[in-house]
């Protein structure tokens, strides 16, 4: 991507800037066992039940219809019970409950390495900072207990936004609410190359996928590109 000014760098959540410790996977085992849950699957079955859902639930199918706070909980709740398609809704009901709660608290989230960094780069460079994140109300709470919550101009959350990534919609609100001069003064980064890259793309936003590999991939990632004048 040849140097350019971007008005506005925009950085996806989870797995671009912090990630749950611990393990998702962990956390639904650990909360359905002090509900109960007798003979809890191996944490890569539940790595795997996982996955596949979010998969089903995050897809670009999934995301076709507009979303909100009502909607995004009850997307949640629905991948809580298919990793725990054997058991009663008023087991899944408390588990969900837990859980919801268990990932709106900071300190089950830790930062990587590289973001302060490369937060305090992007502003010497003239740009201004923002979140886009397939999220809802909790990733405010996250953000403020954090040190770097001060860095952001604005928060984007599919809740809010109305649409979900991968639906181009959430790029094109997106770009209504930072006041994007032309589309294309956006660069996007995150890990999810459908919803953070190709979604972008279409949008008219220019994008770079983020692979976490070790300590510094951001930075990395971002070293050739000028965000400044």
């Amino acid at each position: 991507m040849p140097p350019k000014h971007f008005e506005w760098v925009v950085f996806d959540a989870t797995g671009t800037l912090f990630f749950p410790s611990p393990e998702p996977a962990g956390a639904y085992l650990s909360v359905a066992q002090t509900h109960g849950l007798e003979s809890p699957d191996s944490l890569d079955a539940m790595r795997r039940k996982l996955a596949a859902a979010m998969r089903n639930h995050f897809s670009a199918d999934a995301a076709k219809d507009p979303t909100d706070e009502t909607r995004e909980r009850a997307r949640w709740k629905r991948i809580v019970a298919d990793c725990f398609a054997d058991q009663s809704t008023i087991f899944i009901d408390r588990v969900f409950d837990d859980l919801w709660d268990h990932f709106a608290k900071c300190d089950q989230w830790m930062i990587y390495p590289d973001v302060e960094s490369t937060l305090i780069r992007v502003r010497e460079n003239g740009s201004r900072i923002a979140i886009a994140s397939n999220f809802d109300a909790r990733l405010r709470m996250i953000i403020d207990g954090f040190d770097i919550h001060d860095w952001f101009d604005e928060i984007l959350i599919s809740s809010e936004i109305g649409w979900c990534k991968p639906n181009v919609e959430f790029y094109h609100e997106s770009a209504r609410r930072l006041k994007l001069s032309q589309p294309d003064a956006a660069l996007m980064i995150g890990d999810t190359k459908p919803g953070d890259v190709d979604a972008a793309i279409d949008a008219g936003w220019n994008a770079l996928h983020l692979v976490r590999q070790h300590e510094t991939s951001l930075s990395d990632l971002l070293s050739d590109v000028s965000t400044g004048t």
